[in-house]
């Protein structure tokens, strides 16, 4: 998984996405990757965990924006 996020210090940014094998995709500006297993939830439902995985802290501390994504290929 690769972002054109620039890695700015000031920025805390995380892309989560749903692998075909089921497991979550974790990545950030900084390019700091981890790779958790699949879950029934849906992504936004976990975010919390991931953000406070990759940054320590909770993210009810900041202003937060979220969206979905399916890119499921249709046939």
């Amino acid at each position: 998984m690769k972002s054109a996020m620039p890695p700015e210090e000031n920025i805390r940014t995380l892309l989560a996405c749903k692998g075909t094998d089921n497991k979550i995709y974790v990545c950030n500006n900084r390019n700091r990757r981890e790779v958790y297993p699949g879950t029934d939830h849906d992504l936004l439902a976990e975010i919390k965990r991931y953000w406070s995985d990759f940054y320590g802290d909770d993210l009810d501390q900041y202003q937060k924006a979220a969206c979905t994504i399916d890119l499921r290929l249709s046939t």
